[in-house]
């Protein structure tokens, strides 16, 4: 018996599978509609680039807009249908792999500072989807301040934790009762994506934890099995 793996459940891959496939179509149909607003909105601020009013909202929904093409963008190079599960994978390098990318996608106004240690964190897992539960609370972090200072970080300890903290103004506390119990957001995909981070990392067999640190700022916590 040692040494054998257990068989995948077909029917949770069959799942995850249709997910992505879902998240692709969506960001496909986003980024066509996202092009057209985006020259909607570019004939409108050629139109009355004369009117100091008129102009300034239009150079700020381009700038939402373009945030948001960029993220689809993203999601479109990053999704990769019928993967197969890498078996370890090592946290460092996701999150110095994800660097770069999360920089472009949350936007010049916020922050993102990375830290790691030089060893290897091994854990087991999917690298895919690891990189989707990073994602997804960096773009919360992301949304809860304009100008937030995001730190996602990698701890080498026994679990091993992947650690995002973000500054929300005074709204530390709110951000992490929402990361806590997303049904407390007011926003429905907000709500289904959390639950689907922590539903995830229950999967690998770790846990996850979040709390306000202090006033202005909040902490999440994901802490899985490290292998040897």
């Amino acid at each position: 018996m040692g040494g054998t793996s257990p068989s995948p459940d077909p029917l949770q891959l069959a799942r995850l599978a249709v997910l992505r496939r879902l998240g692709m179509g969506t960001a496909h149909a986003m980024n066509n509609a996202l092009t057209a607003a985006m020259g909607e909105a570019s004939f409108l601020l050629e139109d009355h680039k004369e009117d100091p009013g008129v102009a300034e909202a239009c150079r700020l929904i381009l700038a939402s807009l373009d945030r948001c093409a960029r993220l689809s963008h993203a999601w479109l190079r990053r999704s990769h249908p019928g993967q197969q599960g890498d078996g370890e994978v090592d946290l460092v390098r996701l999150v110095r792999d994800l660097e770069r990318w999360l920089d472009e996608a949350i936007g010049s106004r916020r922050a993102l500072t990375v830290e790691a240690p030089d060893d290897l964190v091994l854990v087991t897992g999917d690298t895919g989807e690891l990189e989707l539960l990073v994602m997804a609370l960096v773009a919360f972090g992301a949304d809860q301040d304009l100008g937030a200072e995001l730190v996602l970080r990698v701890d080498g300890g026994t679990p091993a934790s992947l650690v995002v903290e973000g500054r929300a103004g005074a709204a530390a506390q709110g951000a992490a009762e929402i990361l806590a119990e997303p049904a407390r957001s007011k926003d429905p995909i907000v709500a289904c994506t959390l639950v689907a981070v922590q539903e995830k990392v229950r999967e690998l067999g770790g846990s996850f934890a979040a709390e306000a640190v202090d006033p202005d700022r909040w902490r999440a916590t994901i802490r899985l099995p490290r292998l040897a």
